[in-house]
């Protein structure tokens, strides 16, 4: 079948202002959700509430309408973006949004640069597979990207639990409650664990509005889905409701947690010192032999050639 370069370019067009279209929409539909969220505020007195989320996050949240939400709806989304430290209201149609505005500018850079080259009839399949591909490329790579940030948080997590123990045995020592423990860190303690003080501040939040303690600090173990967080929230929940000594039980775990940590640095040593080997084996060993047999092999040809 073939394609006429006017039909080409005449699609090509219509991508671009279907696409322009599609964003004036976006943007018009979304600002009038903003101004019934603000009436709704205002009649139910809050108008002196902050908005919801940040201004970065409702603006990218226009480019993901309900409809398109709907068809493309991911359960796996909102967990992978709490495990990345994002726990705004408007986290997942902000990040649906950036997906949106990548496809749609990668197809209209696409359609852009085939139209500036100059469209051939006869060569329509490689222009398509350019958009296809560059569609693909454009929609799935922000969720990779999520996906490592997340998996740099679950680590920055690991790394800050000792000294999270730590805190909580002399916060223990000195006589504050399990309460007053977690708001310490929570609010004082943002220079030496961050990331656990963020987590810990939201639950104390929800606490503070009424949710219950445990259900709190069990909902966010299992957000964060780290192992030893998770492990260390079950001890602090089994203390806190048969009650006891707590200092030994947090000394106890603090030393698993040193010598987990001592097993992984062992398993990623032993891990490297193989790479090694394998890199000695194909670069320096070569060299090595060349080095040490090669004036005797230089020795040995020039004897022969002076028998000779």
């Amino acid at each position: 079948m073939m394609i006429s370069s006017d039909l080409m370019l005449m699609m090509g067009l219509a991508a671009i202002v279907v696409g322009g279209a599609a964003v004036a929409y976006l943007w018009a539909s979304d600002h009038r959700r903003v101004i019934a969220r603000k009436r709704l505020r205002a009649g139910l007195g809050g108008g002196n509430q902050t908005a919801v989320g940040p201004t970065h996050s409702l603006w990218l949240a226009r480019f993901d309408p309900s409809w398109l939400s709907k068809l493309s709806e991911d359960p796996l989304l909102r967990p992978l973006l709490v495990r990345a430290g994002w726990r705004d209201p408007q986290a997942v149609s902000a990040f649906r949004g950036v997906q949106n505005i990548m496809t749609l500018a990668a197809l209209i850079a696409v359609v852009a640069y085939w139209l500036l080259q100059g469209a051939d009839s006869e060569q329509w399949f490689q222009p398509m597979l350019l958009s296809f591909t560059a569609v693909a490329l454009a929609y799935l790579s922000p969720k990779l990207l999520l996906r490592r940030i997340a998996s740099q948080h679950q680590q920055r997590i690991r790394d800050e639990i000792p000294v999270f123990v730590h805190l909580l045995k002399v916060l223990f020592d000195a006589g504050l409650s399990f309460d007053q423990a977690l708001l310490t860190i929570a609010r004082e303690n943002r220079q030496i664990i961050p990331t656990i003080a963020v987590a810990i501040d939201t639950v104390m939040r929800q606490i503070k509005a009424g949710a219950d303690r445990s259900e709190a600090l069990s909902a966010m173990a299992a957000d964060l889905d780290v192992g030893d967080f998770t492990d260390l929230i079950r001890l602090l929940r089994q203390i806190e409701r048969f009650g006891g000594d707590i200092q030994q039980p947090l000394m106890e775990f603090a030393q698993v947690i040193e010598e987990r940590r001592r097993s992984g640095i062992q398993d990623r040593v032993g891990k490297l010192s193989s790479a090694m080997t394998v890199v000695m084996v194909l670069f320096f060993l070569p060299a090595l032999m060349l080095l040490l047999a090669g004036p005797g092999f230089i020795s040995i040809l020039e004897s022969l050639g002076a028998v000779e």
